[in-house]
């Protein structure tokens, strides 16, 4: 169960830390780990100005990566002479996770070497716990940055769903979307359980960028999956934790379906971030010597020089373990001398000694050999330097690093990093919107229809012209605000099939008003000739007869009543030019990579579109419907040189019934331009000219200045 002590120099007492270690691990071995625990104590017990009258001694025992040997082992150490002032490690966050729970029974301060956990940021529940490895809760900042550097806008993350590893998921996918960055899915697992779904999942949505948070055997089962996926390749990054050894495929399980060379060809070229386990500068750390002379000290301790163990990256950080304790229980003598407490009166029912050692423990602060170390409120130290590396080949090579700039983290790749297309992949395709314009063949057929239809106008303007004088003013007037607004009809026509994207953000602000004031114009006109008509043959209704001020009065207000509702429309939810997808199927570029076209159309949009044109319909088929009933009220009126109601009928029965039609087919073919276009253009043009040809042309007889009510004739006996 336990390994060898330290060695305690000449005459010193022994202060015994408990140390709980994962040697015979068969995922990640600790023991190159010990070489450097001791290393510390030996420096710190050959110092007289740091516990000078004591030396440090490790009892340490075995958990193998076990929560339950773990346990076992701690209680053993503590139950087993001699007394132990605190405890180092474990290495597991899994392990320490229960360990840090047990320890504040026995007033025992811990410090962890190695496990990174964000779940074990918490002080409420892990009272007496420090870290001198950095908590995967400083990670977060540090995978935005490399995104960020990358330009990477979504991404994926995937990993073991276990108490201490979700802490870790959740706290770095918070952190990559507070910066913006897409985390499209978040897929989680349990040990022993099949991924080839969950990754799929991640393969349908099209995400290229792949984190992964869990442990080296499992990332072995997702690269086989993934493998089997063609998730891999030029398209694809896995970033993935540093922890994993260099050529860790070579472990994948013989009864395994994937062999070693195809977890390689979704490893090859992934990314993995860690923090800077040691501190390269060329500074003398609290010992008074450099990182790297310390480095060639570990690496000659006898244990890593005879292969025992092999080097653990985490050796810095067992080391500046080692010297916070020795820093913090130096600290306290004072305090304990001037509560005539010696290091010997400590045992576990000590809470006013525990008191002590906490806080000297939470202002210790010295160089180390992995960082300036000191703790936060969580026990945690600061991460201010990452190391970005990239497995190419069999190795992990160092392709940049993460630095703290200010307030937030920035990355700096070097030259030495590899892809397969000589550049890194986009997060997504790059979609470019290719707008489908409208065919100039049907552009041009409309606007050969709307001269068509000025030149009716036209015509019908020499028609009113050349019989001015046999008719009234106000008719005179009401067939000039229809030729006006037919003008006004077929302006708007040709600039709807002004399909290019700055013409139309100008269209669509002009088109409403435009369709809306040519409707009021020929609408109310012929509403008004279709009361002057009813009134000259009944007075039912209207006791005076309908002058010119009457008519000017009537078409005033529908257009200022229209003017306030567009107003309304355009100053509350003004219609924008809007792309819209008119397929899901997107086009590959033939000689540019990851672009892809997707075709759209220029629609006129707003957010309430649906009520304002329930509005304009309801306003303006307020007009249509009374013009329809006093049409037929006056359904066998019959003048004399003047227009036969039964034609101005024909006018408002064909508008109503082709807008009945029309408009629900707009909503149908909404993303067809062509079709969009020659349904309402067409629909506009038809009934704007069929008013005008009925009205003015095919009616081949002169006007009066002066209605006959006499030759009137209904149906039943009455004649007026």
């Amino acid at each position: 169960m336990t390994g060898p002590r330290s060695f305690c120099y000449g005459q010193k007492k022994c202060l015994y830390l408990a140390g709980l270690f994962s040697v015979e691990s068969p995922d990640w071995s600790a023991g190159g780990l010990l070489p450097a625990v001791h290393m510390a104590m030996d420096d710190i017990n050959l110092r007289d100005d740091i516990l000078p009258n004591h030396n440090l001694c490790l009892i340490w025992a075995e958990t193998k990566g076990q929560t339950a040997l773990g346990v076992r082992n701690f209680i053993r150490l503590l139950d087993e002479p001699p007394t132990k002032i605190a405890l180092l490690g474990s290495s597991y966050s899994t392990v320490t996770a229960v360990i840090a729970e047990l320890s504040p029974f026995y007033n025992m301060l811990q410090i962890s070497f190695s496990s990174e956990s964000s779940f074990l940021a918490n002080r409420k529940s892990f009272p007496l716990l420090f870290r001198t490895a950095y908590s995967y809760s400083k990670y977060g900042e540090a995978y935005v940055a490399l995104l960020n550097h990358f330009n990477w806008t979504r991404v994926a993350v995937i990993g073991r769903n276990s108490y201490t590893n979700y802490q870790d998921i959740y706290r770095v996918s918070s952190a990559i979307r507070k910066s913006g960055i897409e985390v499209k899915a978040i897929e989680l697992f349990l040990a022993e359980t099949p991924v080839f779904e969950r990754l799929k999942r991640i393969k349908d949505l099209d995400v290229r960028i792949i984190i992964v948070i869990s442990l080296e055997k499992d990332m072995l089962g997702l690269a086989c999956a993934a493998y089997k996926l063609e998730m891999y390749g030029k398209k694809y990054v896995w970033i993935i934790p540093h922890w994993y050894e260099k050529k860790f495929w070579d472990k994948i399980s013989q009864t395994s379906k994937c062999l070693p060379e195809h977890i390689y060809a979704v490893i090859n070229h992934a990314l993995s971030i860690s923090v800077l386990y040691m501190n390269y500068e060329y500074i003398e750390t609290i010992t008074g010597m450099t990182p790297k002379e310390q480095e060639r000290r570990y690496l000659n301790r006898p244990l890593i020089a005879n292969k025992t163990y092999s080097p653990n990256g985490y050796w810095p950080f067992a080391y500046d373990a080692v010297w916070s304790i020795a820093l913090a229980l130096n600290n306290s003598r004072n305090q304990l001398e001037s509560l005539n407490k010696t290091f010997e009166d400590f045992n576990y029912q000590q809470s006013e000694m525990r008191k002590i050692f906490y806080q000297n423990m939470e202002s210790v602060q010295f160089l180390g050999i992995s960082n300036n170390v000191s703790f936060d409120y969580n026990g945690d130290v600061d991460a201010n330097i990452f190391d970005v590396r990239q497995y190419q080949g069999d190795d992990k090579v160092k392709i940049g690093t993460i630095r703290r700039r200010n307030i937030i983290l920035v990355a700096e790749m070097e030259t030495s990093i590899k892809w397969i297309d000589q550049k890194p992949p986009p997060s997504a395709d790059i979609i470019v919107d290719r707008i489908q314009p409208l065919q100039t063949i049907i552009l041009y057929i409309m606007i050969f229809l709307c001269s068509l239809g000025y030149a009716i106008t036209f015509l019908s303007l020499s028609f009113i012209v050349k019989h001015y004088r046999t008719r009234t003013i106000a008719l005179i007037a009401t067939d000039c605000a229809i030729l006006f607004g037919s003008i006004i009809l077929y302006t708007s026509v040709i600039l709807m099939g002004l399909n290019d994207e700055q013409t139309r953000s100008v269209t669509c602000m002009l088109l409403p008003w435009l369709n809306c004031y040519g409707f009021a114009l020929v609408a109310g006109s012929i509403l008004i000739k279709s009361l002057i008509v009813y009134r000259n043959v009944t007075s039912r209704w209207f006791t005076k007869e309908i002058g010119n001020l009457h008519v000017l009065a009537g078409l005033l207000s529908l257009l200022l009543l229209e003017s306030a509702f567009l107003i309304s429309w355009t100053s509350i939810d003004p219609l924008k030019s809007v792309r819209v997808s008119i397929t899901s199927n997107l086009e590959d570029d033939e000689i540019i990579p990851y672009v892809k076209y997707r075709p759209v159309v220029l629609l006129c949009k707003c957010q309430f579109g649906t009520y304002w044109l329930i509005g304009t319909i309801g306003l303006n088929g307020i007009v249509l419907l009374f013009s329809a009933f006093i049409a037929y009220e006056a359904r066998d009126v019959r003048l004399n040189n003047e227009i036969d109601v039964r034609n101005i009928s024909t006018c408002i029965y064909n508008t109503i019934l082709l807008g009945l039609i029309v408009i629900p087919l707009s909503f149908v073919i909404d993303r067809k331009n062509n079709e969009l276009y020659m349904v309402i253009g067409g629909y506009v043009i038809f009934c704007t000219t069929l008013c005008q040809l009925i009205l003015f042309l095919l009616k081949g007889r002169k006007s009066d200045d002066k209605i006959r009510p006499s030759v009137v004739k209904r149906n039943t006996s009455e004649t007026t």
